[in-house]
């Protein structure tokens, strides 16, 4: 058996014939089909206790899904084989996998997940956690659910660099002291290379390593981001050393002193002063 879980969220909830040929394409090859909603999901271990061994899951969605999905259940102790197949905006999880396959093994690929430290409770992610003006485009896209695309991302990111205000912040490193960074664009921490739909932030990342790759762009004037943001892509930005600084932690422990946005994997939280972050 086959169990599809979906996302009907994802794309805009545009998947149905993206569903309706994995059906297809899982019927072929002799699979019995069965469609779960991945919001309706209650306890999800008595949910995956009810299938057998030899049983399959395939995660149909995006990194919003996957992030709902490892913060409910430990994927690689999941005793049926788990793929994915690409259906969400972003797709930044998958596009780190560097593989051709359509349908891809992520069991793998989700153990150790590093995790951010809220309210004395763990809250792990796949690709990356940010902080300032990340948190703020991902805050506009939020806000404009119905243009929550490739396009749509571009736009908010314009929106973001012409409204967002820099911030103050300290840093803390693994046991190394606090120090502080002024006029603070972002922070972004990441497990891997991308985010927002393709952007390189992090040339360097490897969900292989035991520590992550932190990203601080700082004291750029703002005709100047314009000017770095679209290098971003393909992992260029790290050329302006002025602005852009590149370190390495297991730990980070992130102060500002003003409330800002963060986001997790693309999902957005309140607006908060501090993060602690663990491999």
């Amino acid at each position: 058996m086959t169990i599809i879980l979906y996302n009907p969220k994802s794309r805009l909830g545009n998947n149905q014939k993206l569903l309706n040929k994995i059906e297809k394409m899982v019927r072929k090859e002799g699979h019995a089909v069965v469609f779960k909603d991945v919001l309706t999901i209650g306890d999800a271990y008595l949910f995956l206790g009810q299938f057998k061994t030899e049983d399959r899951f395939i995660i149909v969605g995006g990194d919003g899904t996957l992030h709902q999905l490892v913060n409910r259940v430990q994927i690689h102790l999941v005793k049926q084989e788990v793929y994915m197949i690409q259906a969400g905006t972003g797709n930044d999880f998958l596009r780190s996998m560097e593989t051709r396959l359509k349908m891809i093994p992520v069991k793998e690929a989700l153990k150790d997940l590093p995790h951010v430290i809220e309210n004395n409770q763990k809250k792990y992610f796949i690709n990356g956690v940010g902080l300032g003006l990340d948190g703020y485009v991902g805050h506009i896209v939020e806000e404009n659910r119905s243009k929550k695309t490739k396009l749509g991302f571009f736009k908010a990111t314009l929106k973001g660099l012409k409204n967002f205000k820099p911030i103050q912040t300290k840093l803390k490193l693994d046991q190394k002291p606090f120090f502080n960074i002024d006029t603070t664009w972002l922070i972004a921490v990441m497990h891997s290379k991308y985010f927002g739909g393709g952007m390189k932030i992090a040339p360097q990342a490897n969900r292989n390593h035991k520590t992550l790759e932190v990203v601080v762009v700082k004291k750029c004037p703002k005709w100047l981001l314009f000017v770095i943001f679209p290098t971003i892509y393909l992992g260029w930005h790290k050329i302006f050393k002025s602005y852009v600084s590149f370190y390495k932690a297991s730990e980070i422990l992130i102060q500002s002193t003003q409330k800002t946005y963060a986001q997790y994997d693309g999902e957005v939280t309140a607006t908060l002063t501090h993060l602690h972050i663990k491999r």
